[in-house]
């Protein structure tokens, strides 16, 4: 058999024309399921290495990431210790707080600015009674006092 006749093995696997060239499929990834615990979804990367289907999943794993991370510092004797401290911190800016907001015939514990709440609701409903009394016909208005006071808060 002459060289003509006998192609090796190499010889034969190559195209003999351009028509059995086969075109190249493009190199994207496969698709893949989100990594999200909880989401699942099947989408298809847009970088190789990609884990999340969409940018709120990405935003949802970083913000769990910096939670354990958190978690984890804390968790570490350094990480106690200066939690303890930020703790005692806090308790004494507490402290300091209440002292300056107990007054004498102060017994309320927390917020000084619950008691300008009651007022303006107990000023509300005075408002509303002085109005609508004095505006009705036949209705026994107010004293002028009672006028004045309201008006005045």
């Amino acid at each position: 058999m002459s060289p003509d006749q006998d192609l090796t093995t190499r010889q034969r696997n190559q195209p003999h024309d351009n028509k059995q060239i086969q075109r190249r499929r493009s190199r994207q990834p496969r698709s893949r399921e989100c990594l999200l615990k909880g989401c699942g979804r099947m989408f298809r990367p847009e970088h190789p290495m990609a884990r999340y289907c969409s940018e709120e999943c990405r935003r949802k794993a970083r913000r769990w990431s910096q939670w354990k991370s958190r978690q984890r510092w804390r968790r570490s004797a350094n990480g106690r210790k200066k939690r303890q401290e930020q703790s005692v911190r806090h308790r004494e800016r507490l402290r300091l707080a209440g002292r300056a907001s107990a007054g004498p015939g102060n017994g309320s514990r927390g917020s000084s600015q619950a008691a300008p709440v009651k007022d303006f609701f107990r000023l509300l409903v005075i408002v509303r009674a002085v109005t609508t009394a004095s505006g009705a016909h036949g209705a026994r208005h107010c004293s002028d006092s009672a006028l004045m006071t309201a008006a005045a808060h």
